[in-house]
């Protein structure tokens, strides 16, 4: 069986979330997988789509995002294009489609020829609603993002108003509800899931995985700090995120926090990984790491920590708590989403109310 895995980028936890997913498929016998990316870094692994536009088509991308008047929109617009043409000169048994929401829009899927199925992995809500990509408290999209979206604005730009792009997916899902099949990585997105389609489109939990063989215990904890650089002494906290000043990862409550108990005498550290777009001093009192790519160096940095704090508002089924878990290390989450499916409070961790 030969299956194709479309994606946005190579970077990310739904990148690393897909990658092991590719790499299971690829255990399986007369299973051959291929991957493919919007953007990103050419790896292993998968292959970026975008070099494969010609000058003519990327011309045409271009004046076609000037006429719609969202100049913003032509390298999703191109993405879209590059990776729908690999797809049709590919013919695949099978489209695996992974986050697409970052650098591609909802054309791609459009553009897929019809007569092939479609296994959609859900990253987050994005599939199921009419633009944002984590509803929080809102419930609009299940009856048409109808009304003010509290996320306008927050996951990308569009087109179209989240009812019009609400109304153009649910009229694809109608039409292809034989040939789509979504499979949640946690019992809380397959939830909203089924509330959203009903039976009209099957869904499956199927959790994400990690590798025990890399993320596992290292003695001597203190040992390791030594040679990480990380403080020695006290409490050691270890946060991460792609961009740890994303709102929704919450740095924010993590750098209230650790003021609030270093205010009531308790020796505490903190130390993050991740990308820093913005300015550092907006993370104050915490030992800020910068991305941490080697698998096996981000183990480390598990093992080194008492414990690991992901003070998410609203996530899937984060690889992150995995990793820790898998490397022995107690984490700390808010109830919200499929946090409380890995960290079970008291066992292996502590769930805090997130109101």
């Amino acid at each position: 069986m030969k299956v194709l895995m479309l994606m946005d980028t190579t970077r990310g936890g739904a990148a690393t979330g897909a990658r092991r997913l590719r790499d299971a498929l690829a255990t399986v016998p007369d299973m051959h997988v291929d991957a493919l990316a919007a953007t990103g870094p050419g790896l292993a692994w998968v292959q970026p789509a975008d070099r494969w536009l010609s000058a003519r088509q990327l011309l045409f991308c271009r004046l076609q995002a000037r006429l719609m008047r969202k100049p913003e929109l032509e390298r999703r617009l191109y993405n879209d294009r590059a990776l729908a043409n690999q797809a049709r000169l590919r013919q695949p048994d099978a489209f695996l489609i992974q986050n697409i929401w970052q650098a591609c829009s909802y054309s791609l899927l459009e553009r897929l020829p019809r007569q092939i199925p479609i296994v959609w992995t859900l990253r987050d809500m994005w599939a199921l609603t009419g633009y944002c990509c984590y509803s929080f408290d809102c419930r609009q999209y299940l009856d048409g993002c109808t009304g003010n979206c509290p996320q306008w604005g927050k996951c990308g730009t569009t087109s179209i108003s989240p009812a019009r792009e609400w109304t153009r997916r649910e009229r694809f899902f109608s039409a292809n509800v034989d040939r789509i099949r979504l499979v949640a990585p946690s019992r809380w997105l397959t939830g909203l899931a089924e509330e959203r389609f009903g039976d009209r489109i099957r869904t499956a939990c199927i959790p994400n995985t990690v590798e025990t063989d890399v993320f596992r215990p290292v003695p001597e904890r203190q040992r390791l700090r030594a040679i990480l650089g990380l403080p020695e002494q006290g409490l050691l906290l270890l946060a991460g995120a792609v961009n740890i000043h994303d709102a929704r990862k919450g740095t924010g409550l993590l750098v209230e926090a650790q003021a609030t108990l270093r205010e009531q005498g308790l020796d505490i550290a903190c130390a993050a990984f991740g990308e820093i777009k913005d300015d550092a001093s907006a993370c104050p009192g915490i030992k800020l790491m910068g991305p941490v790519a080697d698998p096996a160096l981000l183990n480390l940095y598990y093992n080194a920590a008492d414990l690991y704090v992901l003070p998410s508002l609203a996530d899937n089924l984060p690889n992150t708590l995995l990793e820790a878990t898998a490397a022995g290390t107690p984490s700390v989450v808010f109830n919200v989403g499929g946090c409380p499916e890995v960290v079970r409070d008291g066992v292996n961790g502590f769930v805090a109310r997130s109101t």
